[in-house]
């Protein structure tokens, strides 16, 4: 639903709008990492490198060897410590194969942790990504990263939400009163789902400004076995398809979408071609197969048009919907065309034609039984209470568009906790809102990026 409280217009492309202010952040971010083939993480072999090592160091025929070895003591996830052994000067040397950043975590573990989650996985991919890779399994302390990385990401998000609100309001020429999108988007289908988020808009940017995940699920524990209750992460009560109406604090005004009216056109004359696909009409002939798919989706079209081309002009707009039924009512023999704009611009042929003083000849038109027979789908749709919902051409695209992202990063098939949702959510906020970037920006609270996470992002 739309909540509308201006009359600007959206920009030509929110994307391009979005990505193009913070194109000189990611530029500046190259520029001023240092590019070496030195720095960053690689694969290599145990033995082949252990081999190496021993035939380099060793070549001038010592007697001694090289061992070099791994200390699985110290292994944690895809950090771990070598040991190197010189036998002839009966020397060690051990290193640990990644840094560590905060709380001695390892850095790998975190890019592994948040790439794994940036993708929509979890833990059980990360082990099947580690066994097909030979690798050791993953980190045992799950969820100590999991908290700095939920922490971090949920700090950029509202870094990156706080900005796009500015924006809107400075869009809105300083009035804090701005124009959004609301909408709220389960986890699973049909109003049975346990998390539900929803996200606040920016019409004019396109930008997340807010948004709220809501959870039914309750990890139950009784730590002294004494039948004690208590609730962790659950933040609702009650029905499945009552979040979406709490998710708002705020009074919503509904204007209708105009994708939304636009499918409506065509979900109607189609359920209206299923329930007379056996009804013999007045010429003794079926509906089927004169009112063609192909049929509906042109009129699905022309009415979406109707609506575009006629924003905050509702008579406009009525004549612009009937002006399409009686334009395919129309035939060379009883032409109707009152209602279509004159002039060498219209979208109407047969206007046009005149307009360049050539005859136009009708090859499209439906016959009278069937267009009498939709004439209560045009009714119902050219009605001035729905389109004065649409005077203002509002989609819900973005809104749309970004619930697509959130269940990439929180799959649908897979149950998650609240703490994952929000992660996924923040996660999908700050990609939106700012790109890639947000990432860069989430890993440099604790670690530095490096030259390929810049340049690969």
């Amino acid at each position: 639903m739309l909540h509308q409280t201006s009359q600007n217009t959206c920009p030509t492309s929110a994307s391009k709008t979005k990505f193009n202010k913070h194109f000189e952040d990611m530029c500046d971010l190259e520029e001023n990492v240092v590019d070496s083939s030195n720095l960053g993480y690689v694969l290599f072999d145990m033995n082949i490198f252990s081999k190496v090592l021993a035939d380099f160091v060793c070549r001038n025929g010592c007697g001694g060897q090289i061992i070099v070895e791994e200390a699985t003591s110290g292994r944690n996830g895809l950090a771990t410590i070598i040991v190197i052994i010189c036998t002839h000067w009966k020397s060690r040397k051990k290193f640990a194969t990644s840094k560590q950043c905060i709380n001695n975590l390892y850095e790998a573990n975190f890019r592994l942790f948040y790439a794994m989650r940036a993708i929509g996985k979890g833990l059980s991919a990360s082990e099947t990504f580690y066994a097909l890779m030979n690798l050791p399994p993953p980190s045992t302390r799950i969820q100590k990263y999991s908290e700095i990385i939920v922490n971090a990401v949920e700090s950029v998000a509202s870094s990156s939400i706080k900005a796009a609100a500015k924006e809107a309001v400075e869009l809105n020429e300083g009035c804090n009163d701005v124009p959004i999108a609301f909408d709220g988007t389960w986890q699973k289908r049909g109003h049975t789902s346990k998390i539900l988020v929803a996200t606040h808009t920016s019409v004019n940017t396109g930008k997340i400004i807010d948004f709220e995940a809501l959870t039914k699920h309750c990890y139950c524990f009784d730590g002294n076995t004494s039948g004690e209750h208590k609730n962790y992460h659950k933040n609702y009560e009650g029905t499945s398809g009552g979040m979406e109406v709490d998710a708002p604090d705020v009074e919503i005004k509904k204007v209708e979408c105009v994708g939304h009216a636009q499918k409506r056109m065509g979900t109607c004359l189609r359920k209206l071609k299923h329930t007379l696909c056996t009804t013999v009409l007045l010429d003794r002939k079926l509906l089927t197969g004169r009112l063609t798919d192909k049929t509906i989706n042109e009129l699905q079209q022309y009415y979406d048009m109707a609506i575009r081309n006629n924003i905050h002009d509702l008579e406009s707009m009525r004549k612009a919907v009937w002006a399409i039924y009686f334009y395919k009512l129309s035939n060379d023999e009883k032409p109707i065309h009152s209602l279509c704009p004159s002039g060498p611009n219209t979208q109407c042929k047969v206007r046009k034609y005149e307009a360049l003083g050539k005859s136009f000849k009708h090859n499209d038109s439906l016959p009278e039984v069937v267009m009498e027979a939709i004439k209560p789908t045009y009714r119902d749709l050219a009605h001035p209470d729905l389109l004065r919902k649409c005077l203002n051409g509002r989609t819900q695209n973005p809104n749309e568009s970004f619930n697509n992202i959130i269940w990439s990063r929180v799959p649908k098939n897979l149950f998650v906790g609240l703490k994952n949702s929000k992660l996924g959510v923040g996660e999908a906020v700050l990609t939106f809102n700012d790109g890639n970037i947000g990432r860069i920006r989430v890993l440099k609270l604790n670690i530095v990026p490096g030259i390929h996470m810049v340049k690969g992002l």
